[in-house]
């Protein structure tokens, strides 16, 4: 539903600057008509219109200042308004008015020729221009009364003639209305097809919107799972090089433990000897001593045969003694 909203917002401002826009350059080209129509109102006044009215002779008139003034001021206030008010409804409605007594204007400066009445046709199409049919209604109520007016008091003003009838009038309505049907036709068209471009691309700008939050989004969880990954091997990186470290020291522990095992063997079998050694080397002192207690060397002289003896009995004496080996 929020979506819808925007999107109906969005048309809205599309449609409208694209109105702007529309309404704007339009005027323009309306200011620069106007100035033209000026000078061709004058120049038709200056050469065209006395041979129109009087017949061979062509001099200065009446219908000349009345180019000049008239025309002036149907061309003075909507080029204003075109320069100082662009695109504003005001704007277009001057501008259909004044359009609309140009017509009338160069009818009258040609004498009321038929062929000068396309000019309102012309007028009316030029108006469509803005895609905005309430500009049409002015400038046909314009040419209606105008017709209806100089028809009854001068129909040598607009018709040419120097009485017509009232119904002439009304065909000559008759036919601007025909034209007014196909044209606001035009115009209803050509808004109803501005509104669904604009909506278009309100849409297509929903979608894009829509489209770049989700990348976005997608992005940022892109981000954060790139960030964990980089964190976690980061973490692992560390863990392996602790682990290669913890192993390194294993072997450095178990080559320690084996160089040490290898030390400590032979060295525990001299201490173990060397003990031994000891032990024994005590023990043969004592039997030397032992034997030297029982033996009196200073005195006479005891044979071999008693010193053997005297010696098992310090032995057998020590045998009974605890010996280490």
């Amino acid at each position: 539903m929020n979506s819808k909203n925007n999107i109906d917002r969005r048309t809205d401002e599309i449609l409208y600057d694209r109105q702007q826009r529309l309404y704007i350059g339009t005027d323009r080209v309306f200011a620069l008509l106007f100035i033209l129509q000026w000078i061709a109102a004058i120049a038709m006044a200056a050469w065209f219109t006395p041979l129109t009215w009087v017949g061979t002779e062509s001099s200065w008139n009446v219908h000349l200042f009345a180019a000049i003034v008239l025309g002036g001021l149907l061309s003075i206030l909507p080029v204003t308004l075109a320069v100082i008010a662009p695109g504003s409804f005001a704007t277009r409605l001057v501008i259909s008015l004044a359009q609309a007594g140009y017509s009338g204007l160069l009818i009258h400066l040609s004498g009321g020729r038929i062929e000068t009445h396309f000019h309102i046709f012309g007028s009316l199409a030029f108006l469509a221009f803005y895609r905005d049919w309430r500009v049409l209604v002015p400038a046909t109520v314009v040419v209606t009364v105008d017709h209806l007016f100089r028809g009854v008091f001068w129909p040598e003003s607009v018709f040419g003639a120097l009485a017509a009838s009232t119904t002439r009038a009304f065909e000559h309505a008759g036919w601007v209305l025909f034209e007014d049907v196909f044209l606001v036709w035009s115009c209803l068209r050509g808004s109803r097809e501005m509104r669904n471009s604009a909506r278009s691309q309100a849409e297509l700008e929903d979608a894009k919107d829509n489209i770049e939050s989700i990348v976005d989004q997608r992005t940022n969880e892109l981000k954060c799972r790139t960030e964990e990954l980089l964190t976690s091997m980061k973490e692992r990186q560390q863990m392996s090089q602790r682990l290669a470290q913890a192993q390194k020291l294993e072997s450095i522990g178990q080559l320690a433990a084996g160089v040490a095992h290898e030390i400590n063997t032979p060295m525990q079998f001299i201490s173990d000897n060397s003990l031994y050694l000891q032990q024994c080397m005590e023990r043969l002192l004592r039997i030397a001593q032992s034997y030297a207690e029982t033996t009196d060397l200073n005195g006479p002289s005891v044979s071999w045969q008693e010193r053997r003896e005297m010696a098992l009995e310090v032995l057998e004496e020590c045998h009974h003694e605890e010996w280490p080996c």
